[in-house]
């Protein structure tokens, strides 16, 4: 199991399956996740390892849509409920608005 964030960073870049064996808290560590993410905008697969409070964070579903548009479908269902959480992700995307009228 990694726990150094560096050593982290610099095992998943070389390789994108060293995320598995990130730490539990780096999973959880905004600031790493959205580096990762960064590093591997259309990746979809990182979403499956974030932590479970990330992905209910507003905050974070935001900024990592700026990098991974699709970032939106794995926010919580509880942040997909919340109407200023939708409306800021209408305003990062426009597209995204066709989420809403299924």
């Amino acid at each position: 199991m990694i726990t150094d964030r560096k050593e982290a960073l610099e095992a998943v870049r070389g390789n994108i399956y060293a995320l598995n064996d990130v730490s539990s808290e780096l999973k959880n560590d905004f600031k790493f996740m959205i580096k990762i993410i960064k590093i591997y905008p259309g990746y979809e697969k990182i979403f499956q390892v974030i932590s479970k409070e990330l992905l209910n964070n507003a905050a974070f579903i935001l900024k990592a849509m700026k990098f991974n548009e699709d970032a939106y479908e794995f926010a919580s269902d509880e942040l997909k409920k919340d109407k200023l959480f939708c409306a800021s992700v209408i305003a990062i995307n426009k597209y995204a608005i066709s989420l809403f009228l299924k």
